[in-house]
């Protein structure tokens, strides 16, 4: 299994477009999305408001620090996987991306499970149940994301595939899981409002 998941890895990161470094550097920056988050949260708003907004709020908060603190504060030191940055007979084949500081990126040393492709694919999931049904293209935007997003991280050799696999099953299963919470919870006698 080690070596089909190098294998793979060492087949999405290459040096042969080199000109796609910076590209995938900043599409891995959680800031750059910073307008995608806002016109989530519009959208979220402009459904539910009042109470129900702020419970989702709530929701969305608990989600993302499940999502991360599972991956990177209980997974990772845990597991002990290294990252394919420091993995002996492995780091010396990978091309690194080089950081706007000019050092080679390597991420931290620990890297089973990716706290990205967690993290975006709960929010999503948990999007995608509180605003259904959506049209098939959003769907299909929504999910392009999370695959551009987890693909930067096999392009910049910080994690193997099956790190990105078990992000998204944990985070697909926890953005299904709050989402559970927001309904069960807006339906009791305190949140039962006109939205």
């Amino acid at each position: 299994m080690f070596m089909f998941d190098s294998d793979l890895l060492l087949f999405f990161n290459s040096d042969r477009f080199p000109e796609l470094d910076s590209f995938f550097w900043y599409v891995s920056e959680k800031w750059v999305w910073i307008p995608v988050y806002s016109a989530m949260l519009f959208f979220l708003y402009k459904k539910y408001t009042g109470k129900k907004f702020l419970l989702m709020i709530t929701c969305l908060i608990c989600l993302l620090t499940c999502s991360d603190q599972l991956a990177s504060g209980i997974f990772k030191k845990a597991v002990k996987r290294e990252r394919p940055t420091y993995t002996e007979g492995l780091k010396e084949q990978l091309h690194l991306v080089q950081e706007p500081n000019g050092q080679l990126y390597r991420g931290g040393r620990y890297g089973f499970y990716s706290s990205h492709a967690s993290n975006y694919m709960a929010v999503v999931v948990f999007f995608i149940m509180l605003t259904r049904p959506l049209k098939r293209i959003t769907y299909l935007m929504l999910f392009a994301w999370v695959i551009l997003i987890s693909f930067s991280r096999l392009y910049m050799g910080v994690h193997f595939p099956t790190d990105i696999l078990m992000g998204w099953v944990m985070g697909g299963s926890l953005g299904l899981f709050f989402s559970f919470v927001f309904f069960k919870l807006s339906t009791t006698s305190y949140f039962l409002e006109l939205r």
